[in-house]
């Protein structure tokens, strides 16, 4: 037994990075995993992560996982991503909010007044507005269904950047958008894992234990907290 036992999850962005890592360990403690990306392949950045798709690594290896199309900044998409988890699987226990952009690691980093309301508006609405749709249509599916046996309705983690907290740039861990980060600026590597004093840059890896605790019943009387997995960037 899993210490996600049989809990019905959607993660958003999973086919690749930070939600793919949550995505596989979750169903290795034993959630069912709802996929929702707007394509099931991993980002070309990552190659390793191309060889299998996340859902279908997750069925191979004896877990349940199903792919659902969705982008997450369509009301409708959202709707039909939880519609087809309830008709699947009866209830959603837990929604990771992971999928997010940073259109600023396609170039050098831009002022305000160098942004266009384009990049700013795509922004808005896959790191903000997305927030509160899946939120808002998982949430009342919800408080339509039965408590399970510890008393809980569900669970829902935002994953944001650090940024959110300090200010910085370019201090993501390592996943496809970091990959563009080298690749698209001058950036000192050695200097961005000095600003990680515990171990350096993060992987994925890093990310899921944290995500596994906050969605199990360990942290039920835990909520509205906001947990900094850094390597220490936060506490320098």
């Amino acid at each position: 037994m899993g210490r996600l036992q049989d809990k019905v999850s959607i993660v958003t962005g999973a086919s690749s990075g930070i939600g793919r890592a949550i995505a596989l360990e979750f169903a290795q403690q034993g959630a069912i995993v709802v996929c929702a990306n707007r394509v099931p392949e991993a980002r070309i950045e990552i190659p390793t992560e191309r060889e299998t798709n996340t859902h279908d690594l997750i069925n191979q290896n004896g877990g349940r996982s199903i792919f659902v199309k969705t982008d997450i900044t369509k009301p409708e998409d959202i709707e039909g991503l939880v519609s087809r988890t309830v008709a699947d699987f009866g209830r959603i226990d837990i929604l990771i909010n992971n999928a997010g952009i940073s259109l600023e690691t396609r170039r050098q980093p831009l002022k305000i007044h160098e942004t266009s309301l384009d990049d700013f508006d795509r922004t808005m609405d896959v790191n903000v507005r997305s927030i509160f749709l899946t939120c808002k249509h998982v949430i009342a599916q919800m408080l339509k269904q039965e408590p399970n046996d510890a008393g809980e309705r569900g669970w829902i983690i935002n994953m944001s950047s650090i940024i959110g907290l300090v200010g910085g740039y370019n201090l993501n861990a390592h996943t496809a958008i970091f990959e563009n980060t080298l690749s698209n600026m001058e950036v000192d590597l050695g200097a961005v894992r000095d600003l990680h004093p515990l171990k350096g840059i993060g992987k994925p890896r890093d990310i899921v234990g944290a995500a596994v605790f906050l969605a199990s019943e360990e942290a039920g009387w835990v909520t509205g907290v906001n947990l900094p997995v850094d390597g220490g960037y936060t506490c320098r």
